[in-house]
């Protein structure tokens, strides 16, 4: 069964990049990210704060944790003529990869972050931001997974969606707020609301320690069997751990509301 898992891996799909759709999606993310920038921007100067500046690094570099996700949750960034941003475990991540991390993995960690800060995360917002962000990664990437800007491989995969395994928007939307959420918790707590720059690194360091606990049901099944009903099992078991892990933090949430 582990040897399924290890031939997978040694033959990934061999893949061209396509040019015009990577030169879209970095146009794309380009203006999303800039985009991005003004929002953090226009938000240290009217609050006279800096932490949103420190946040927007840390979610760029989340892009570290991608050759990771890619490696165990076997899905494959076209390698022959893409334009790339940084090699890791012998992986090459796209260079779009790192600028749409400061809007998609951005977006939501500060979006959460201010909106505690200013004491306007509801539960019934937080829940309500859970469901969006996860409709949107079903919205997201299918049509780019059609333009052959990345693939997930094997027959082994969990319940797909134009060619996305579904598990990943409940868990990456779950994580991602996690993120923004525990982040925040120890800016505001422990540190006292001191040592900003300290979020740059707390952040992508979050996302693993987020991510990975409750996708292992994933990567342990993808990697040691072939059998789609029990990689389907552990979809399901990472889609509880993600709900779960949401409702840890909305418990978080009415806590600090009676406080």
């Amino acid at each position: 069964m582990v040897g399924a898992g290890r031939e997978l891996l040694l033959n990934r799909p061999s893949l061209e990049m396509p040019r015009t759709a990577e030169d879209l999606i970095i146009l794309a993310s380009c203006i999303s990210a800039a985009v991005m920038l003004y929002f953090v921007i226009s938000i240290c100067r009217r609050e006279k704060v800096v932490y949103p500046i420190f946040l927007l690094i840390g979610a760029a570099a989340c892009t570290f944790h991608e050759p990771f996700v890619s490696l165990l949750g076997h899905f494959h960034y076209p390698e022959i003529g893409q334009r790339t941003a940084f090699h890791l475990l012998g992986i090459a991540i796209p260079l779009f990869h790192p600028i749409i991390a400061l809007s998609y993995m951005g977006s939501i960690v500060i979006w959460t972050f201010v909106k505690l800060e200013n004491r306007q995360l509801s539960l019934r917002t937080w829940w309500s931001f859970f469901a969006i962000t996860t409709l949107f990664a079903l919205a997201f990437e299918p049509p780019l997974i059609y333009a052959g800007l990345w693939r997930y491989f094997g027959d082994n995969q969990s319940l797909m969606l134009f060619g996305f395994p579904v598990i990943w928007s409940i868990a990456n939307a779950a994580a991602l707020m996690t993120v923004g959420l525990v982040s925040y918790l120890i800016w505001n707590d422990l540190l006292e609301r001191k040592s900003s720059w300290s979020l740059a690194f707390i952040v992508p360091l979050l996302l693993f320690a987020c991510h990975v606990p409750i996708v292992s049901p994933v990567y342990i099944a993808l990697n040691s069997t072939e059998s789609v009903l029990l990689n389907n099992l552990a979809a399901a078991l990472s889609a509880t751990f993600s709900v779960a892990l949401v409702y840890l933090g909305s418990r978080v949430l009415s806590l600090r509301a009676t406080q």
